[in-house]
């Protein structure tokens, strides 16, 4: 048996599910089934392009607030390719669209590109989320690798190019990245000839190998071993260009607490020495080898033997 109630409420439901599924807009130019048109909405917002079957499907819409969107529509969102500009930062958005959002392959930039960023890459719901390129062109520093929710983040290349320079990098780090910083394994040159191969955490050094190439000073030294604040720290293993080796204590960047220093023979009259040492200097209980077999033992000052007692006021350190 038919329920007559039911069947007299199906022409409402479909009359319903037809008004909603039309633009939410008045027509105030031509019909806006087909073809051109133009059509304003309860917002403020205005569209003019294509329609077809009542739908928008290419144009230009310009919201209240001044943005301007002009390229593809779908449902009645922004789908496919098209362009927007954001009247507040100035910034355009050039690419692919879905439901709304800026979704797939785009670009990301500004009119006067001196003084501003740039992103060329893929997005995820309005924000940079994939692979892309990020520049910053105040200032030259340059990222390529991977995104996730505007953030640098996992595997990439970042560097800072100098304009005018006949060595165009500043520096140049290839690694993993988290939350913007250099965070895992990475290689990070410096113009100045350092390099450093080996752990980050939050965009310092924390262990690895330090070296020193042209044009630095140090060039042909290397650092092995644990870093604090970017300087080597902990225990690790120095070895210069002339032959000298460290395995020791480090603090701030110099030999510090208990260490071993290793000559070559050529250098000086002795060979090793075995102890303590403050701020790069044999310092405290020590022991001095020399190549003729006498050995010094007792305390050092400065870089120098004092004798059988420790310097005055170290007596109880």
């Amino acid at each position: 048996m038919t329920n007559k109630s039911c069947v007299a409420t199906l022409p409402i439901l479909l009359l319903a599910l037809l008004l909603a599924c039309g633009p939410a807009g008045d027509c105030v130019e031509n019909d806006c089934q087909n073809g051109p048109g133009v059509m304003e909405f309860p917002d403020g917002s205005i569209y003019r392009g294509q329609f077809v079957d009542g739908e928008m499907v290419h144009g230009m819409l310009a919201d209240a607030d001044g943005d301007i969107y002009t390229g593809d529509f779908a449902d009645g969102e922004r789908n496919g390719y098209g362009t927007y500009n954001y009247r507040e930062t100035g910034g355009t958005y050039t690419g692919q669209f879905q439901d709304g959002d800026s979704e797939g392959f785009g670009h990301y930039g500004f009119a006067n590109t001196e003084f501003s960023d740039t992103y060329v890459g893929e997005w995820k719901g309005n924000v940079r989320h994939g692979f892309g390129e990020y520049f910053h062109h105040d200032d030259g520093r340059r990222y390529v690798g991977q995104m996730r929710d505007n953030r640098f983040e996992g595997f990439g290349l970042f560097e800072r190019v100098l304009k005018g320079s006949i060595d165009p990098y500043e520096f140049r780090y290839v690694g993993t990245f988290k939350a913007n910083q250099m965070h895992g394994q990475g290689v990070m040159s410096w113009r100045d000839g350092r390099r450093f191969n080996g752990e980050w955490l939050d965009g310092q050094m924390v262990r690895g190998v330090l070296s020193y190439e042209a044009p630095h000073a140090l060039q042909g030294d290397v650092y092995i071993g644990p870093l604090l604040d970017n300087e080597p720290d902990g225990d690790g293993t120095y070895v210069f260009r002339d032959g000298r080796r460290y395995t020791g204590k480090f603090r701030s960047g110099r030999f510090h607490g208990q260490g071993v220093l290793t000559y070559p023979g050529e250098l000086v009259a002795y060979l090793r020495y075995v102890g303590e040492f403050s701020l790069g200097e044999f310092h405290g209980a020590g022991s001095l080898y020399f190549k003729d077999g006498r050995i010094q033992t007792g305390y050092f000052a400065d870089g120098k033997f004092i004798g059988d007692t420790p310097a005055t006021g170290e007596e109880d350190q």
